[in-house]
């Protein structure tokens, strides 16, 4: 019985092709984006970050208003921030600067605009970066000391400075300051990419040449409503292009139950060719990603929740859009065609 409901699925199917293609797509691309969007939720909020003891890092941030009305989504007051590094450092816990600028390097001829971070000493400790060469800020030059040091990137150094082994000694000249450098990172260290995605730092500089420019707040987001709204307008389409078709069947002597099941067994199956798509692509994206060395987690209920939602959304829109069917008189349905 099973496979001839499937062979007749399958029939069917294959007498709208243009329509089974359409839905398809449609869904795989809505599947996908849904995939996306709960794997990104996971790496933002639960993936563990590439860092010692990385549970117990947190980022400060808050909202400034002008007027009752929000000016800067991701703003914080120098103040607050120098009375939280100064006030909140305990035997178990430290605390540390930092802050996002582009520069221009002025002692090489070419004048390459950079991106530079201006951090405390801890910094770079917390996140457990290791040197190629020289060594990180000491605490004797942390804030308020204006020691003008500078610790180069190992893209940076390669890029800027051709792999010169005697890089550390020597200066870079940033915004009229010459900048001792007194280090190189290593090539393994993982910088979170706080600011924007893909935004690394070239060149990090003491926190006490920080220019203090206000950051531009980040603003990004997923309308999940728009997905489900584009799945219910495609399954209630195709069910009302087949009211001749349901309305027959009925009159023969279909019963409700039949309709619905029917109707249920061919979207799953359109569902599950999606899905397959969207793993194949997910699969290539993956690898992708693992290729350009990007922080990307994908925990399985990134899969199974978008999953159960859309099985969940095609069910409903399939019993919705049967029930204008079932729930009427089979002339009714013929008469309407």
């Amino acid at each position: 019985m099973l496979v001839k409901d499937m062979s007749a699925s399958l029939y069917s199917l294959s007498k709208v092709k243009v329509f089974t293609i359409t839905i398809i797509s449609t869904l795989a691309l809505t599947l996908g984006t849904l995939v996306a969007m709960f794997n990104l939720n996971f790496t933002i909020l639960s993936a563990s970050l590439p860092y010692l003891n990385a549970e117990q890092l947190y980022v400060s941030k808050t909202v400034h208003y002008i007027k009752d009305r929000v000016e800067f989504d991701d703003f914080t007051p120098i103040p607050m921030l120098l009375e939280i590094y100064e006030n909140e450092k305990t035997p178990e816990s430290q605390t540390a600067l930092f802050g996002y600028s582009e520069e221009v390097i002025r002692s090489k001829v070419e004048t390459p605009q950079v991106n530079t971070t201006y951090t405390t000493p801890e910094f770079m400790p917390m996140l457990g970066f290791t040197f190629h060469l020289g060594r990180g800020p000491s605490t004797d030059e942390g804030l308020n000391s204006m020691q003008p040091v500078a610790v180069l990137s190992y893209q940076a150094w390669q890029k800027y400075y051709g792999q010169a082994a005697d890089i550390v000694g020597q200066s870079i000249q940033i915004d009229q300051v010459n900048f001792k450098i007194i280090g190189v990172l290593s090539e393994q260290n993982r910088e979170p990419e706080m600011l924007t995605p893909g935004r690394l730092t070239d060149v990090w500089l003491p926190w006490d040449y920080y220019s203090f420019q206000r950051r531009d707040a980040q603003h990004w987001g997923i309308t999940l409503l728009i997905a489900l709204i584009g799945i219910y307008g495609v399954l209630n389409y195709g069910v009302s292009m087949r009211r001749y078709e349901l309305g027959v069947r009925i009159a023969i002597g279909a019963s409700p139950k039949s309709i619905v099941l029917g109707l249920l067994g061919e979207n799953t199956k359109v569902i599950c060719t999606a899905l397959g798509c969207v793993t194949f692509a997910t699969v290539a994206a993956m690898a992708w990603l693992a290729s350009s060395e990007v922080m990307f987690s994908v925990s399985l209920l990134g899969f199974v929740l978008p999953l159960s939602l859309i099985i969940g959304i095609t069910a409903a829109t399939t019993v919705l859009a049967a029930s204008g069917v079932i729930t009427k008189p089979a002339l009714y349905s013929l008469r309407s065609h």
